[in-house]
């Protein structure tokens, strides 16, 4: 009895594999150019040679827009002294990510001595998003430090933080003031906050 079942199961497989192939036109049983992997193999090469050749990174700035600086999903770390360009998003960002499940909020985090330049958006940002995309309490965010940074180009808010209980802000250079005017420092439910603001 075993065997007729197992001559069964493989029966239906085979003819759910032809079925598959028959209705893909027959793609699935042709082999692969050999000129395929070739021609990866090619455009990855140029890929890191334009990346070698280019210490400015423009053109990653050119390829590779969408990106963060630096993103945390950790607690008790320093991020310090990196210098970010052209950003298309946050330079630093500190968040978690309930959504995916793969990080909570951070707990003593110091961000210092970095310089940031050219961000698309708000350079720094210590931000934990609820479910229904506002800002939680604070606390849920704990001991951070912002100390040191220097920030160019960017729009203001330079730093924006929520939920955050425990804030330490001093010596930053959050540079001259855009366009578009606005104030350097954004805060939402923050408790116990020190320093410039």
């Amino acid at each position: 009895m075993n065997t007729n079942e197992s001559t069964v199961n493989v029966s239906r497989r085979t003819t759910l594999m032809m079925l598959g192939a028959t209705f893909l036109g027959g793609c699935a049983t042709q082999p692969t150019s050999s000129a395929e992997p070739e021609a990866l193999v090619a455009s990855a090469r140029t890929t890191l040679s334009n990346f070698i050749r280019d210490p400015d990174q423009t053109w990653i700035q050119d390829n590779l827009n969408r990106s963060r600086g630096i993103l945390i999903k950790a607690s008790r770390g320093e991020v310090t002294g990196n210098r970010i360009t052209h950003g298309w998003m946050a330079g630093v960002l500190v968040s978690p990510e309930f959504w995916w499940f793969e990080a909570a909020s951070a707990s003593d985090v110091v961000i210092r001595h970095n310089i940031i330049e050219g961000c698309r958006r708000t350079t720094i940002e210590v931000v934990a998003p609820g479910g229904d995309g506002q800002p939680l309490a604070a606390g849920a965010h704990r001991d951070i430090t912002v100390i040191g940074n220097r920030v160019t180009g960017g729009p203001w808010p330079a730093l924006h933080v929520t939920s955050t209980a425990g804030l330490r802000i001093r010596d930053n250079d959050w540079g001259d003031p855009p366009a578009a005017g606005g104030t350097p420092v954004a805060l939402e439910h923050c408790a116990d906050v020190e320093g410039q603001r």
